[in-house]
């Protein structure tokens, strides 16, 4: 007799603006389908928006909360990944940066300048280049006009000082990133397949929200999703 297996929990990943109550949450149910959820802090409603056939996270948010940075893999057509940048709770993607899939490692930074920074290889790692691979080349970066600051891809141009891209290139947060688990009072965490607080003076916990899995639905976003 086979080994019954438990039902693994779905996965959530968050992250919460740094000058409004606003935040972004991604539920991931299992590699193949995600769901991205806008989070009003002032009232901890979570507005549920597109459905992604995909494994999604969230990466970073900008710290007006208008735009957020996801990473998302599909393991269609021999396996791809990208990191994307979007409006608040929708997966309509604004710029696209595809990168190869054994790469584990994507950054993104909203800058104060408005610039954005993503860190993504551009090629197969030398040490893993079989001939089948060559079929899957990775796609160019692809940026909706209208974006009036820059996407910058280069380490040089962002210019952190030494210890801070080191650690980010080890993906570890500088110490000067505020922590984007923490809002006021309450810190959040996730746990089974819900996203919980915690006071961190009285150490009472409060569940915000359960997100159980839902059938694909395919969601048209509003226009002002489609643009920047």
């Amino acid at each position: 007799m086979l080994p019954s297996w438990p039902k693994l929990n779905s996965r959530i990943t968050f992250a919460i603006a740094r000058d409004k109550p606003l935040g972004v949450l991604i539920v991931e149910y299992n590699s193949k389908l995600s769901r991205v959820f806008h989070w009003d802090l002032t009232t901890d409603t979570f507005t549920p928006g597109q459905f992604l056939k995909a494994r999604a996270n969230v990466l970073a948010i900008s710290a007006d909360g208008k735009y957020f940075g996801y990473k998302a893999q599909s393991y269609r057509k021999g396996g791809e990944s990208y990191v994307c940048v979007a409006k608040l709770g929708w997966f309509t993607a604004l710029a696209f940066f595809p990168y190869p899939v054994y790469f584990q490692s994507p950054i993104i930074h909203f800058l104060d300048s408005g610039d954005i920074f993503v860190y993504t290889e551009r090629d197969h790692p030398a040490w893993f280049k079989p001939a089948w691979l060559s079929i899957f080349a990775v796609a160019p970066d692809r940026v909706t006009p209208g974006f009036d600051h820059q996407i910058l891809r280069d380490w040089n141009k962002k210019q952190p000082n030494l210890l801070e891209q080191w650690l980010e290139r080890l993906g570890f947060k500088s110490s000067k990133a505020w922590d984007n688990q923490v809002n006021g009072r309450r810190r959040f965490f996730t746990k089974s397949n819900g996203l919980h607080s915690v006071d961190k003076l009285t150490g009472i916990q409060d569940l915000l929200a359960e997100f159980p899995k839902l059938p694909f639905e395919e969601i048209e976003p509003p226009d002002w999703a489609k643009e920047w």
